[in-house]
C-alpha cells in the first residue's frame, strides 16, 4: 500500500536532508509505505522518544527517518551531536543500522559495498574495511558480497534498486546479464516504483525471452554424440562472461568445473558402452 505521504510532500524535504546527512549513513535506505505511515503517526502521537545522533558538523549519523518525520509534521527534531573520530562513524552507523534493520542479503551486501567505497574514496577521514570484515559486518557470504560489488560497478541503475530493496540480489544479477529489451526496461521501470510484485514477474519474462529455444536432440537423451561441440563452445565461454556481471574469479572456477563435469560425463558414456557391449557379448 502506498504511503499516505506523497511524493511531492516527501521532496520537499529531500535536498534538505541529503545536505546534513554523513556520508556513512547516506547508503541506508528510508522506510516507506505503510511502515513509514506508522512511524510518523508514532511520533505525532507520542512525541520523538528517541534523540537524532549527528557529528560535530550537524551531520545526520543516525536518525534520517526520525528528522523526515518530524518535518513532515512540523515539529522541531530533537538532536544529539557526538564526537566521531576515526571509524567512529562508520561503526556507529553499521551498529545501528545493518544489525537492527530487516533488510534482505543483498541490501546488506550493497550498503557495505558503498561503504567500502566510500572509506575507499576519504581515506584520511574513514578506517579501511575489508572485502572480509565487511561480509562479517553484514553477515553475508564473501560470494555474495563479491557479486554485490561487481553489479555496483558494472550497472549502478540496477544496484540502486537492489539496495532499496526494490529487487533481490539473484533478480539484479539476472537483469543485468539479460540484452537491453522492452522486458527489462519495463521491470527496471517496475522496481524504480516500487513494485516489486511486478519488477520479479517481468525479470522472469525478460529472461525466459532471452533463452534460446530449446530444440530436442536428435540423439538418445543424456547421450552426448560429439564432445568436440562441447570443449568448443566450454572454450568461448570466457569471452562470454566477460561481458557479464559475473566475478572473473567464479567465472573461471565455472569453467574449470564444467570441464572437469564434461569430462566425467564422456568417461562415464565410455565405461557405460562398454558394459552394454559385455552385455550383448
Amino acid at each position: 500500500m502506498p504511503s499516505k505521504w506523497t511524493p511531492e510532500q516527501i521532496a520537499v524535504f529531500k535536498p534538505e536532508l541529503d545536505r546534513f546527512s554523513h556520508p556513512a549513513a547516506k547508503p541506508f535506505p528510508i522506510i516507506k509505505d505503510k511502515e513509514f505511515d506508522a512511524f510518523v503517526a508514532d511520533i505525532d502521537a507520542r512525541g520523538q522518544l528517541e534523540a537524532i545522533v549527528a557529528d560535530m558538523q550537524g551531520l545526520i549519523v543516525d536518525g534520517r527517518t526520525r528528522w523526515l518525520a518530524c518535518k513532515l509534521l512540523g515539529k522541531e527534531p530533537k538532536i544529539e551531536q557526538r564526537d566521531f573520530t576515526g571509524a567512529g562513524a562508520i561503526e556507529f552507523v553499521i551498529s545501528k543500522n545493518i544489525r537492527r534493520r530487516h533488510q534482505n542479503a543483498g541490501q546488506r551486501a550493497m550498503i557495505m559495498t558503498e561503504l567500502m567505497k566510500l572509506a575507499a574514496d576519504e581515506p584520511e577521514n574513514f578506517p579501511v574495511l575489508t572485502q572480509q570484515a565487511a561480509a562479517e559486518e553484514a553477515d553475508v557470504s564473501d560470494h555474495t558480497l563479491r557479486d554485490a560489488r561487481h553489479l555496483a560497478e558494472q550497472v549502478p541503475e540496477i544496484a540502486a534498486e537492489v539496495m532499496k530493496g526494490t529487487l533481490t540480489l539473484n533478480a539484479g544479477k539476472t537483469l543485468a546479464k539479460l540484452p537491453k529489451s522492452e522486458e527489462r526496461t519495463q521491470a527496471l521501470a517496475k522496481a524504480k516504483a516500487g513494485d516489486k510484485k511486478g519488477a520479479k514477474a517481468l525479470v522472469k519474462a525478460a529472461r525466459a525471452s532471452a533463452e534460446p529455444k530449446k530444440v530436442a536432440p536428435a540423439h538418445k537423451p543424456g547421450r552426448p554424440t560429439d564432445y568436440a561441440d562441447l570443449y568448443a563452445e566450454l572454450d568461448a565461454l570466457p569471452g562470454y562472461l566477460k561481458n557479464h556481471p559475473l566475478h572473473p574469479d567464479y567465472a573461471a572456477e565455472l569453467i574449470v568445473q564444467l570441464r572437469h563435469a564434461i569430462e566425467c560425463i564422456q568417461q562415464a558414456t565410455k565405461d557405460l558402452d562398454g558394459a552394454n557391449e559385455d552385455d550383448a557379448a
